[in-house]
């Protein structure tokens, strides 16, 4: 009878430290998640180059809330009804208009990648030249993570804003 009952001691010990562990991870990624900063900051860390200053701090934040509202504003202008009337053209059949409507659909759809791809160099360089105003972080980051891995992160602000992440690495 005891060794059963040392066995479910084990077994409950086991659970609660495992919710223990559990707790603390979702207690730390909570953290992450109301910092948008803090892929960066780790980042940083990891490539040996000094933390973000507090101005560098105000001035990506700023950046971050205004490419969050100026990505809401990115559209691909009337697709929704035009992609309508294309398959209206379709249903009924009628072969001029519904390629009509693909090539306004393709236009606006070229439109809108042209002008999102614009907005997203203008935003991602924005942040390397706020990095690079300070002890070169920029550098020290290509050395650790290399160019594709800095593009990564870079990638990962931007796509916060288009998607609405809360968090940079899109968690």
């Amino acid at each position: 009878m005891k060794k059963h009952y040392s066995k479910l001691s084990l077994a409950i010990f086991t659970v609660i430290a495992l919710l223990m562990v559990a707790g603390t991870a979702v207690l730390a990624h909570r953290e992450g998640a109301n910092d948008p900063l803090s892929r960066l900051k780790q980042a940083l860390a990891a490539a040996g180059a000094p933390a973000l200053t507090s101005d560098q701090e105000q001035q990506i934040t700023a950046l971050l809330t205004a490419w969050k509202a100026t990505a809401a504003n990115l559209s691909t202008g009337n697709l929704e009804s035009d992609e309508q009337a294309f398959n209206d053209a379709i249903l009924n059949v009628d072969a001029n208009t519904a390629l009509s409507e693909a090539d306004v659909i393709g236009t606006d759809v070229a439109a809108g990648t042209t002008a999102r791809l614009k907005a997203v160099a203008v935003f991602e360089i924005s942040i390397l030249n706020m990095l690079k105003a300070d002890s070169n972080q920029v550098a020290l980051l290509v050395n650790r993570f290399g160019t594709t891995g800095l593009s990564r992160l870079l990638n990962s602000f931007a796509e916060s804003g288009l998607h609405g992440h809360p968090d940079a690495d899109g968690n």
